[in-house]
């Protein structure tokens, strides 16, 4: 029997769109609690308020470094989507610093 991994604990962040243009969409990250060790996330996917799953990609350029980043600051992150998108996100899904996180798309 191979031996269970351990459980990723979700944090919930708030977000908002600063930017969508074609397939582009800019998204600023509020970091809330105790901070974020912040790393160029992997995957990310997106949910819209229609339960539709989006896929996108993480463009480097514009997207914030990594680093430590206390709350009540503003992450960027720049995405590339790979299908349209008709409705904005509700939430995005990412992880970063081997945190899952999930932000709720305010607006």
């Amino acid at each position: 029997m191979a031996p269970r991994g351990k459980a990723v604990q979700r944090v919930h962040l708030t977000g908002r769109i600063v930017l969508r243009r074609g397939r582009e969409l800019v998204l600023e990250i509020l970091v809330g609690g105790s901070g974020l060790a912040w790393t160029q996330p992997g995957d990310v996917s997106m949910v819209t308020a229609d339960n539709r799953l989006v896929r996108a990609q993480i463009r480097a350029e514009g997207t914030t470094r990594e680093g430590a980043y206390p709350a009540g600051v503003w992450i960027r992150v720049v995405l590339e989507l790979l299908t349209d998108l008709e409705q904005q996100p509700a939430v995005v899904t990412l992880t970063a610093g081997g945190q899952a996180l999930a932000v709720t798309v305010q607006g």
